[in-house]
């Protein structure tokens, strides 16, 4: 008899692209600031400097690694059945990697915060459009029933 649970037995791989949902809602959350301030201050220096520091922050985060930008953005993860996390980054490097408590779980996001065994951390951010959905499912449902047996 076939059952509907995932099989946690099983690897887990996904291929990440680049997330454009990501980068929409990176913009969206500096536009809309920058739409509203000019009705909380006055013209001046301070509005300006104020839409200037949007500016910077859009120009850092629109090519952020945790949204799979650069270099140093994970492209590939592996979760093998044992519980061990194996990360490959843009340029090819593979690490291995321990899951971070502080990463998040929810039906649209998932944010993965991994501390490499190099001891820098990295951080993927995936919000559905950077991978095929059945991985992406399968990954979801092992990150829950893991914290759900943590607690």
């Amino acid at each position: 008899m076939p059952t509907s649970s995932p099989s946690f037995d099983a690897p887990i791989d996904l291929n990440l692209h680049r997330s454009m949902r990501g980068l929409q809602w990176v913009f969206i959350l500096h536009i809309v600031p920058v739409a509203l301030l000019p009705f909380a201050l006055p013209p001046g220096g301070l509005l300006a400097a104020l839409c200037g520091l949007f500016a910077v922050s859009w120009l850092y985060l629109r090519r952020h690694p945790a949204l799979g930008f650069g270099r140093r953005a994970i492209t590939r993860i592996h979760w093998g059945a044992d519980g061990k996390w194996l990360l490959t980054d843009a340029e090819g490097r593979k690490s291995e990697a321990t899951l971070l408590p502080s990463s998040y779980v929810h039906p649209k996001l998932i944010v993965l915060n991994f501390k490499l065994n190099s001891g820098s951390k990295r951080t993927r951010i995936i919000l559905g459009d950077e991978v095929v959905e059945e991985p992406l499912r399968a990954l979801r449902a092992r990150l829950l029933a893991t914290r759900a047996a943590n607690l």
